[in-house]
């Protein structure tokens, strides 16, 4: 007779991310603001620009939601099948906050976050929701290696014409002559 656990298992696997995707949304953060290989994937080769926040006011501003250090790893992390025990909530957040080792230089944090606490864009067709951040939970807005004069010239009249943001500091990263690395330097 053929056991069907695997089966089972990938069923309840697949509900699991089809359940989490549906409730929830995750705001991946890095301690991070110096690597290389993250301002080349997530600020389209160094042409971007990173904004850096303080946790303590994002937290204080989303206390419905987790804040999560990343734990790196071997194994992918294990959630019991509801025919063993249904999870608790120590056991879904250990899911979440596992990575591999492959990503362990990004020094990640998450925010977990229920939809219910995000607001939806006035625009009917525009489906993506957004995080409400405060102005104050805004510290410094870097900007890439390769980032554009007008791109540059744009956020910052955003930041000194919007109420609350004319404190944000401004940082320029460049590229180490001498080692892998970003030097990030004040504007």
């Amino acid at each position: 007779m053929r056991s069907n656990v695997p089966d089972v298992a990938q069923r309840h696997q697949a509900q699991f991310g089809t359940d989490l995707e549906q409730h929830t949304r995750i705001i991946c953060l890095s301690q991070r603001n110096d690597g290389i290989l993250m301002w080349a994937h997530y600020a389209d080769r160094h042409k971007g620009f990173v904004v850096g926040f303080r946790s303590e006011l994002l937290r204080r501003n989303h206390p419905h939601s987790e804040f999560l250090k990343v734990h790196y790893g071997l194994q992918r992390p294990l959630v019991p099948y509801p025919y063993v025990a249904p999870p608790d909530k120590d056991q879904l957040i250990t899911a979440v906050s596992q990575e591999s080792l492959e990503w362990k230089y990004e020094e990640e944090w998450r925010l977990l976050i229920n939809v219910t606490y995000l607001r939806k864009d006035q625009d009917p067709t525009n489906t993506n929701l957004y995080l409400p951040i405060p102005p104050e939970a805004i510290d410094q807005v870097i900007f890439g290696s390769r980032c554009s004069d007008p791109l540059v010239t744009r956020i910052d009249a955003a930041l000194e014409s919007t109420p609350g943001f004319n404190r944000v500091r401004r940082f320029k990263g460049r590229l180490d002559p001498k080692l892998f690395r970003i030097l990030v330097e004040k504007l």
